[in-house]
């Protein structure tokens, strides 16, 4: 199913209208290395009533939106640390894009910015407030959702190490989290997800000590444990 939406452009750079993308089609080709498939197949809305239209009006679509309050500049902290890659970008894309990815892709951030956004940091929380999606439950475990469950994994980390707690109210925890995210994992799946990604690690870091092996590789998620 196609929908066609009508937009302008102001003088000051920003789309008003309806939910515009997907992201795969505003973001230069040269770019999407850096994003996810499920950012990249959503659209951007600048507020929560639109993409809530948008939604509704795809039906059986399921198509995402990520909602964000539009704005003129790019996180003064990133401007700051800008890569040559950064650099780059700021001049491709629209910063109510550039910060959307930011939010939303830590890949994306890692390319961009040589120092990562403090936690907090009002210059960004003022736009981030505003900062959701609007989606389909999915229990389809794609890049974003492992990502989200290892910053989880993190978050909880002093947690699984109590005697105290069971590790089976931590992993609830987890899957209280990816579920108010639009990720439906029951506790188990969450679990077993984890052990598959850390025996892979673990596997990959064991292979690479070995003396006589060749090229060293490296699995999925690898930098990020």
């Amino acid at each position: 199913m196609t929908h066609i939406f009508m937009y302008r452009v102001t003088s000051a750079g920003y789309i008003e209208g309806p939910p515009i993308g997907p992201i795969c089609t505003l973001l230069p080709n040269n770019f999407h290395q850096y994003v996810s498939q499920d950012i990249l197949k959503s659209y951007l809305s600048c507020n929560v009533a639109d993409a809530e239209t948008f939604t509704k009006l795809a039906g059986a679509a399921n198509i995402p939106v990520i909602t964000k309050k539009k704005n003129d500049a790019v996180y003064q902290h990133v401007m700051e640390n800008l890569t040559e890659g950064g650099k780059r970008a700021v001049m491709e894309i629209q910063p109510w894009l550039f910060n959307t990815l930011i939010d939303w892709s830590k890949e994306f951030e890692s390319y961009v910015c040589s120092d990562a956004l403090p936690d907090v940091d009002q210059s960004v929380d003022q736009f981030r407030s505003e900062v959701e999606i609007k989606a389909p439950k999915t229990s389809l475990w794609s890049r974003l959702a492992t990502h989200y469950l290892i910053d989880l994994h993190k978050k909880y980390q002093n947690l699984f190490q109590k005697p105290s707690i069971k590790k089976k109210e931590v992993w609830q925890k987890n899957a209280n989290d990816m579920s108010h995210s639009n990720f439906e994992f029951a506790n188990s799946q969450c679990e077993q997800k984890w052990k598959n990604i850390t025996k892979a690690y673990r596997s990959t870091v064991d292979h690479n000590r070995k003396s006589g092996n060749g090229k060293k590789k490296e699995c999925a998620y690898f930098q990020e444990l």
